[in-house]
This record gives structure tokens, C-alpha cells and sequence, in this order.
């Protein structure tokens, strides 16, 4: 794995929209806390595109982000938020120049196929974790105090809690690669340039308003295509908003889980209701870095394994 330079005061942000739009209140007023905690931020203009509920055409946001990459004077990519679209603009990226500048680059949901790809192909972190979006808020400022103290290299916990009662579906510890995100854009990229490449590596997975049956369908198929017969370990993030089927599926998404996990062979961990993802709460997991995963019943330490930051 290649080493990213960390963030620290004074560097550069870059705010780019890959997918939708977001209000121009919020991109403004969380550039000014960003700049009250000491960074130097710039918004691309093609955020303030307007192409239906996308940011600009595909080209325009995919040059927004060669451009990030390329600008020298940015240490950091923080995604405006995600929604759909990354996949539309991803054929107009410039592949060569973001392996040649590596960069912290931010996001999750609809960002993860960029996330997986950058890291599965080129060889340095991203991070699955709060967008512009998420620090709209007071709890917003928590949240961006949490990820700005991973990504200036001074925390190695990535998490550490006391697991729900049934949340832990087998314990565990293993040390291993974390890839995933989205559970529906990881299968939507199934067959395309863009598929997640699972070799023995610990395997994220969180959503958000997807019922039960589509869980179920989304898992099915990524059991079928031996996702999970190549994952060292199972991280379920939680899937928020899962109810508004016209008909009720009639399974708990306990019992989805652990019948597509419980029988599943080896001694890595398997857990559920980590806290990646959609959630308010949610924390910062470094993708394609190397993870140290502790688990029992009544105890969860997620860390790195090693430095990921010059």
C-alpha cells in the first residue's frame, strides 16, 4: 500500500460534486468552519452546475475531479455529497493522472465504486466517511472533528464500542485489506470496469433505503458471483431505512444476515450494525488499508494495522 501525505492546518481542500447537486448554503457555510479550523478551501465551480439533479454534465464533474487530482496545492477531495452519478462521469476520468497524484480523496454511497477502484487499482487509501452534506449540522461538527483527526494521521482507532446483543454473527480477529461500501452500487458494478475486486480482504457493506427483499436480492447475488467466499471478514454497516415495500418481505434483517453469513467457512469475524455508512454516527474506514479487526460479543476494536500516511 502507497502512503498519502496526512491532511494538516494550513493545506488545501478541495469540495467537488460528483453525483447531485448540493445547496450552495451549505457547500458555503461548511467551507467557512473548514477555514475556521485553520485549512484552505476551494469549492469547484462545477458545483454549482445544474444539469436536472446532477452537478453539471458528466464532463464537467469529471474534470472537476482531474482537476483536484492534478492541482498540486490540494492535499484533499471531499465529495459534496453522492445520490447518483459517479459511474456516468467515471469513463471521463484521467485515470493516469490520479495514479500519478495520490491524494486523500472522501466519500461514500454513491462515490464507493471511485473509492474501491482507486484503491484496488493504484494502491493508496481512500476513505469511506462523511461528505460535505454531513456537516451541515451541530452533530456535523463532530463528525468533522472525528475525520479530520484520522486523515492528519494522529488516531489509528478507527472504531471501538460494545456490539448489541445479536449484531456479532461470528467473533473474531483477523488483520486484512477493507474493501466495499454500497451494497447496491457494488452489485451494480458487477461485470463492469468498475467491480470490486475481493482477494481475501475484509468486506464493508452498509445502505440506505433499500427494503428487506432487495437486501436479500443484492446478497444473493453477490453470494452467487463468490463475493463472500473471498472476504477474511464481514463488516455490515447499517442499512438505514430499510421499510417501504409495498408488501412486507417478513424476515427480519437479522435472519437475512445470518443466513447469508452464518454458514459462511473460515474464522475471520463477522459483524453487523458496525457503524459505516448512512448512519448519523457514522465513522471514517480508510479503504484498501490494512485493518486490524478484533470482535467478540461484548467487545469491537477496529484499528489500522499500520501507517497509511507520510
Amino acid at each position: 500500500m502507497k502512503r498519502i501525505k496526512r491532511l494538516m492546518s494550513g493545506n488545501m481542500i478541495q469540495i467537488v460534486s460528483p453525483a447531485f447537486w448540493l445547496d450552495e448554503e451549505v457547500l458555503f457555510s461548511v467551507k467557512t468552519s473548514l477555514v475556521n479550523r485553520g485549512f484552505r478551501v476551494q469549492i469547484s465551480d462545477q458545483s454549482f452546475h445544474r444539469n436536472g439533479a446532477f452537478a453539471g454534465s458528466d464532463r464537467d464533474r469529471a474534470a472537476a475531479m482531474n482537476a483536484a487530482f492534478l492541482n498540486e496545492e490540494v492535499t484533499a477531495i471531499i465529495c459534496a455529497r453522492g445520490g447518483y452519478g459517479t459511474l456516468r462521469m467515471a469513463e471521463f476520468l484521467d485515470f493516469a493522472a490520479i495514479r500519478e497524484n495520490p491524494k486523500i480523496l472522501v466519500g461514500y454511497s454513491d462515490i464507493t465504486p471511485l473509492l474501491n477502484f482507486i484503491s484496488c487499482h493504484y494502491g493508496f487509501p481512500t476513505f469511506h466517511g462523511p461528505m460535505i452534506t454531513d456537516f451541515r449540522d451541530e452533530a456535523g461538527e463532530l463528525r468533522m472533528t472525528d475525520i479530520l483527526h484520522l486523515l492528519s494521521g494522529s488516531e489509528a482507532t478507527i472504531a471501538q464500542y460494545i456490539p448489541k446483543n445479536d449484531h456479532v454473527i461470528r467473533s473474531g480477529h483477523t488483520i486484512g485489506l477493507v474493501f466495499g461500501g454500497s451494497l447496491t452500487s457494488i452489485d451494480n458494478c458487477i461485470g463492469t470496469d468498475f467491480e470490486l475486486l475481493m482477494n481475501n480482504s475484509v468486506l464493508l457493506l452498509e445502505d440506505i433505503g433499500e427494503p428487506p427483499y432487495k437486501i436479500d436480492r443484492y446478497l444473493l447475488h453477490l453470494r452467487k458471483v463468490g463475493y463472500f467466499n473471498h472476504a477474511r471478514a464481514i463488516i455490515l454497516g447499517e442499512m438505514m431505512e430499510t421499510s417501504g415495500a409495498s408488501r412486507p418481505f417478513g424476515r427480519l434483517e437479522v435472519d437475512i444476515y445470518r443466513e447469508y453469513f452464518g454458514g459462511i467457512d473460515g474464522s475471520g469475524p463477522i459483524l453487523m450494525g458496525a457503524p459505516f455508512g448512512h448512519m448519523p454516527g457514522k465513522r471514517t474506514i480508510p479503504i484498501g488499508a490494512p485493518l486490524d479487526i478484533n470482535v467478540t460479543t461484548d467487545r469491537i476494536h477496529i484499528r489500522l494495522a499500520s501507517e497509511i500516511f507520510l
